[in-house]
């Protein structure tokens, strides 16, 4: 479920028809579970329903309406002839770099956010050298325990083995703020999982899933599968070298008979 302070900064542009269909969405799903948010909802929607019967719309006087029209007018010819005389006076160096940052900005960009990034250059550093992680071990507790008192945020992680896979080891990442980063193996494949603290994403593409409130968005980096998402407690990225066992490795934090359910019905949505 999305955060609340988020969806109240959205009900009124949700009210006005302002966002788009998937934080519409996003929006109507947080409402149907949460009641607090809901009365806001409903109680701001209300206030606006009584306006527009309890006001009167008025015409300005024929006279004034033609002083104002007459005044916009004169701004604008005198906004564009000082545009003019600029351009005029821009030298051709001038005109060449402002061309060359256009092309720049105009050029289509990676939609990966830098958090993808992030867990991929961690992925590709442990393939390069497996003992650059802070603690290599398998016992998941012993792993969670190390964690903690070096984070400065609370970490919620399953400590039951999981017989697909073994956990390896796991560090402390520092860049774009603070993150566990843990790598398990299934089979001989390593996964990395990079676990931080709760954002708001900006997803894009047309491969964002959405499954029990909560938006996922799968990607391939530099030739390795990514699967980004975030929920109340933290924001994840999965890597992993092909699409099948980056599935199979959502079992870390579903290693419940529940959570597997959970699993299978994300696998079927998706």
């Amino acid at each position: 479920m999305s955060d609340c302070s988020t969806i109240i900064k959205l009900i009124h542009a949700y009210l006005d028809g302002e966002l788009d269909v998937k934080e519409s969405i996003r929006v109507q799903a947080h409402l149907e579970e949460c009641e607090r948010c809901r009365r806001l909802y409903q109680d701001e929607k209300a206030f606006l329903d009584l306006l527009p019967s309890g006001l009167t719309t008025r015409s300005a006087p024929r006279l004034a309406r033609q002083h104002i029209s007459d005044a916009l007018s004169r701004e604008a010819t005198r906004r564009q002839r000082q545009r003019r005389r600029r351009m005029i006076a821009v030298s051709p160096a001038v005109l060449a770099a402002v061309a060359v940052l256009i092309a720049f900005f105009a050029a289509p960009r990676s939609h990966v956010p830098g958090l993808v990034q992030v867990a991929v250059s961690e992925h590709e550093r442990y393939l390069k050298d497996p003992t650059s992680l802070g603690l290599t071990n398998s016992d998941h507790r012993t792993v969670v325990d190390w964690l903690r008192p070096r984070l400065q945020m609370p970490l919620h992680l399953p400590i039951d083995r999981i017989p697909e896979g073994q956990l390896a080891g796991a560090t402390v990442l520092t860049r774009g703020g603070q993150a566990a980063y843990l790598v398990y193996r299934f089979g001989n494949e390593p996964v990395s999982l990079l676990v931080t603290t709760p954002r708001e994403l900006r997803m894009f593409g047309e491969q964002v899933h959405t499954f029990k409130n909560t938006f996922f968005q799968p990607a391939t980096v530099e030739g390795h599968h990514t699967l980004l998402w975030s929920d109340r407690r933290h924001t994840y990225v999965l890597v992993a070298e092909r699409a099948e066992t980056l599935s199979q490795a959502c079992v870390i934090c579903h290693s419940s008979q529940q959570g597997r359910g959970l699993v299978a019905g994300f696998s079927t949505e998706t």
